[in-house]
């Protein structure tokens, strides 16, 4: 399943791009932006279990993130994101970029859809985050492994999706909790945030979510059944890792690490073109391989120096 969206969000991005500013912020969603699973049972399982249509489900998905957006107390969220969100957009506003997408391994797009849905009505922007793209997402199939994270699959994405593609490695920033992605090696603003481990129990998940649950006309019974199979799921995995602080206060308050990232990214200068080097060849992205044509990023060359010494 492929993220939809509209001609005025694609036509945005692109007129952005063509301003001189193809420029993306991606992140990764688990413990990146937020902690998830707790809204698995109904963002995939009850619609599934109800039958619903692709329409219908739409339709719940749209509902589940009006309803889960104003609910901060749960901190399904990293706290503080909310000025990230705000210089986002004002980035965006300025062409300063062409928008934000989600790159994330989890396989679930319902899990993906709402969280990206949840993200632009939270940033007053509709067309903030213009994708996300998960596990199965055919963009991601068609580069070889769909677990990779590199510059092959961010341009796959972008140019399937009908998206302006980077022109060079600094023209991302990318957001993500693990360290060892390829894209780490290959773009020079790649950031690595702490793991956000808070765990809400879906008990209150449901609390809070019961009263749209009921207004769209879910089978008591089904709805019963979902709850008590996630239950028995969550309470094996919660034995299981025990990393997950169960509904505890977050450690951090602000989103410093994520606030820092971008304000460096938007004071690097925009090329408009490629831009000559001494030897008289151009640093630019390639198709074949995403990297620079001189063969090496900013890690590598500083790992190259180091070995010398």
């Amino acid at each position: 399943m492929t993220v939809v969206r509209s001609n005025k969000q694609t036509a945005a991005a692109t007129a952005t791009a063509k301003a001189g500013a193809a420029r993306w912020v991606g992140f990764d969603m688990d413990e990146c932006l937020g902690s998830f699973m707790p809204i698995w049972p109904f963002c995939e399982v009850l619609p599934n279990e109800a039958n619903l249509g692709p329409e219908d489900k739409r339709a719940w998905l749209r509902r589940l993130a009006e309803t889960l957006a104003s609910r901060r107390e749960l901190w399904l969220f990293r706290p503080g994101l909310d000025l990230l969100l705000d210089m986002l957009r004002s980035a965006k506003e300025r062409k300063a970029i062409a928008g934000c997408f989600i790159l994330t391994n989890n396989g679930s797009w319902e899990i993906a859809e709402v969280v990206r849905h949840i993200l632009n009505i939270r940033s007053g922007d509709a067309g903030l985050f213009v994708a996300a793209w998960h596990r199965y997402t055919p963009c991601r199939r068609k580069t070889g492994s769909i677990l990779t994270k590199d510059l092959t699959t961010v341009q796959a994405c972008l140019r399937t999706s009908g998206l302006p593609t980077l022109h060079r490695a600094s023209d991302l920033l990318f957001y993500d909790d693990y360290a060892d992605h390829v894209l780490a090696d290959e773009i020079p603003h790649y950031t690595t945030v702490s793991a956000y481990t808070h765990y809400t129990p879906i008990a209150l998940v449901y609390k809070e979510l019961k009263p749209a649950i009921d207004r769209f006309g879910f089978p008591r019974a089904v709805v019963q059944e979902v709850l008590t199979q996630a239950e028995k799921y969550e309470d094996r995995d919660l034995k299981t890792d025990k990393t997950l602080r169960v509904y505890s206060p977050p450690a951090s308050m602000d989103a410093a690490e994520f606030t820092e990232a971008l304000g460096r990214f938007l004071s690097t200068p925009v090329l408009t073109a490629a831009r000559k080097q001494p030897n008289g060849t151009a640093t630019r992205l390639t198709r074949r391989t995403g990297t620079t044509t001189q063969g090496r990023t900013a890690k590598t060359a500083r790992r190259r120096r180091l070995s010398k010494n």
